[in-house]
């Protein structure tokens, strides 16, 4: 089984830039899967998928929401699933889906390879963790997202076909496509899996003025794209994640599938901080560069120590 990651990318501006590279360094980190981005419209893609060797698919090779009138290329969710048949090779490999600000805070290979194993032919379905800042990104940080939102989505490659599932053209990024891949896990996998207290992906705050041309100036629950995505099935709203038919992994799983201590990403603190879950293995916080440069490299900013055995005050 290998694992494909699929993402799309934000133009890496001021507030977008430095949490996706931020996200990708920690996939980059905890993952040995290969990374595919969707898009080269978006300012910084090119050299950001040089600089941590990830390929980028070129949204002229898919539909987008131009395609449906919109004044903006975001890939519709009908190109994420051929996207995901198309850059894996057996109906044995995973794909994840992850959100472009998701920042991985310890091993997700381990997570996948338990869930794909367990059950036959499952469809994973996850919450993220919100932070205020992609600083904050740690084991247990934040608060968990509410019932009606995904980030983290994961299937086996030809899932859709196999189960006659036809994909109906949401925008990423525009709502209701996360509820309407719930229904999708309830209704047609026998096995719908809810990773969330297993799997800590973490999420820093961030406003939504990427959602520019005919949007710009909209609230987001009002633009054009989420009306457009919240008409396309609306029966779809009623599932959430606290559905009763979700099999839920358990938190234990966590420290049973993690390989040594997991690293907290960044910390403001000078002094040692407890890595939530794990007593006695700590994280030294390194004097930081600017957090806003991102010419380090990642491996940069860890110093672990494990006291684990050792008397403390």
């Amino acid at each position: 089984m290998s694992i494909r990651i699929l993402t799309s990318w934000k133009p890496f501006d001021a507030e977008f830039g430095p949490i996706q590279r931020a996200a990708v360094a920690s996939w980059r980190r905890h993952s040995r899967a290969e990374i595919t981005v969707l898009g080269d419209e978006e300012a910084g893609s090119a050299q950001a998928a040089r600089d941590f060797g990830v390929t980028l698919v070129r949204t002229a090779s898919m539909r987008t929401a131009r395609d449906l009138g919109f004044g903006y290329g975001a890939p519709l969710l009908t190109s994420i699933v051929e996207q995901g048949d198309a850059q894996t090779q057996s109906d044995q490999d995973v794909v994840l889906w992850l959100n472009a600000d998701l920042i991985l805070v310890h091993d997700v290979d381990a997570i996948l390879e338990h869930v794909f194993s367990e059950w036959p032919d499952p469809f994973m379905v996850g919450r993220r963790r919100n932070v205020k800042t992609f600083k904050d990104a740690a084991l247990g940080a934040g608060t968990i997202e509410i019932p009606t939102g995904a980030d983290v989505f994961a299937w086996r490659r030809g899932f859709f076909a196999r189960h006659g599932v036809v994909v109906p053209p949401y925008i990423l990024g525009r709502f209701a496509w996360d509820q309407w891949l719930m229904r999708v896990a309830i209704e047609h996998a026998r096995d719908p899996v809810d990773p969330t207290e297993a799997l800590h992906v973490c999420h820093p705050e961030h406003g939504y003025g990427h959602m520019s041309g005919v949007e710009q100036g909209v609230e987001a629950w009002s633009s054009a794209g989420a009306g457009h995505n919240l008409h396309l099935s609306p029966e779809s709203h009623a599932f959430k994640m606290t559905d009763q038919r979700w099999r839920r992994l358990p938190a234990s799983l966590l420290s049973a599938c993690i390989e040594g201590p997991p690293a907290v990403l960044f910390e403001g603190e000078r002094s040692p901080t407890l890595i939530a879950g794990l007593p006695g293995v700590y994280v030294i916080p390194p004097r930081l560069k600017d957090p806003m440069d991102f010419s380090w490299e990642f491996d940069e900013l860890f110093t672990l120590v494990d006291l684990r055995g050792v008397t403390t005050a």
